[in-house]
């Protein structure tokens, strides 16, 4: 399982994943305010496993 964090902007989000041990995956990374950011962010989890299922998003409120 992976864990994505998400801090929400007007524009850009920044995003970070991380194992289930804590371990970060990768660098953190922008996440545009568009389809195209949405789609470039599905195209960043499937690198890691193309499962969706094994991911738990979580977001600042």
């Amino acid at each position: 399982m992976y864990i994505v964090g998400i801090d929400i902007a007007k524009k850009t989000h920044i995003g970070g994943i991380t194992d289930d041990k804590g371990k970060h995956i990768g660098k953190s990374f922008k996440i545009d305010n568009s389809i195209e950011g949405f789609e470039n962010l599905l195209k960043k989890l499937a690198e890691i496993n193309a499962d969706i299922s094994q991911f738990v998003f979580g977001m600042e409120a």
